[in-house]
């Protein structure tokens, strides 16, 4: 994971892997076939929580280009299945907004917290791979932005949001927010302290802040705000 996230697919090597791991490069080949086959294997485990589990026949074989494109696009339609998002879209009546806003901010921040290190690998090999760029970058990311947009220009023409200039922008934002402290912020060689609750929970309090429509407290004649 640490070798294919600093250098990409087409970049990393086997006697990097082998280097990261201290052991001799041609033990590597017991397992995989080649770089591929690594990389397919990464793909494969996806975001599982729990411990790897080899194929049943080894070494695992390198995959075609077009059965290493299928895997990847599985596990991204996997990752960004986001129940509370679809069903917010489908909403016409919202009783609760910010706890409907909540939901939704903490699901797609779960998501991308559980599957940080394989999206950092596919992020920056999509970089040097044209095919994995559309896929990562294009469609993936673009689907998601389009739905989040939805979302607020939906709260916004309702009146629950505060009003925005350009809901896209607002998507965008949400989303780089999310996925900095969910996922990039692992990556700083200078990471501040701080517990990942802690984190995001304060990642979710100031973005369900931000986009609320505030009402402001109203004011006697004496110009005195009421407390």
């Amino acid at each position: 994971m640490r070798v294919f996230a600093q250098k990409g697919l087409s970049r990393a090597r086997m006697s990097d892997v082998a280097a990261e791991m201290g052991v001799a490069q041609g033990s590597l080949y017991n397992y995989v076939e080649s770089k591929e086959a690594l990389f397919y294997l990464l793909v494969d485990q996806g975001g599982r929580q729990e411990p790897a589990t080899l194929p049943a026949r080894l070494p695992l074989r390198t995959p075609t280009r077009k059965q290493l494109l299928k895997r990847i696009e599985e596990q991204i339609e996997n990752t960004f299945v986001l129940a509370k998002l679809d069903t917010a879209l489908k909403r016409r009546q919202v009783a609760d907004v910010g706890a409907e806003l909540e939901e939704i901010v903490r699901e797609l921040y779960q998501r991308i917290y559980d599957t940080r290190e394989p999206a950092t690998v596919l992020e920056r090999s999509a970089i040097d791979q044209p095919d994995l760029f559309i896929l990562f970058f294009v469609r993936t990311r673009r689907q998601l932005l389009e739905r989040l947009t939805r979302y607020i220009k939906q709260r916004s023409g309702s009146g629950h949001f505060q009003p925005v200039r350009d809901p896209a922008v607002a998507a965008r934002y949400l989303l780089e927010t999310v996925t900095f402290f969910a996922r990039h912020r692992y990556s700083d060689p200078d990471l501040q302290p701080g517990d990942d609750e802690t984190v995001r929970e304060t990642v979710v309090q100031l973005i369900v802040r931000s986009f609320i429509q505030v009402k402001l407290p109203t004011r006697p004649r004496g110009g005195r705000t009421r407390p």
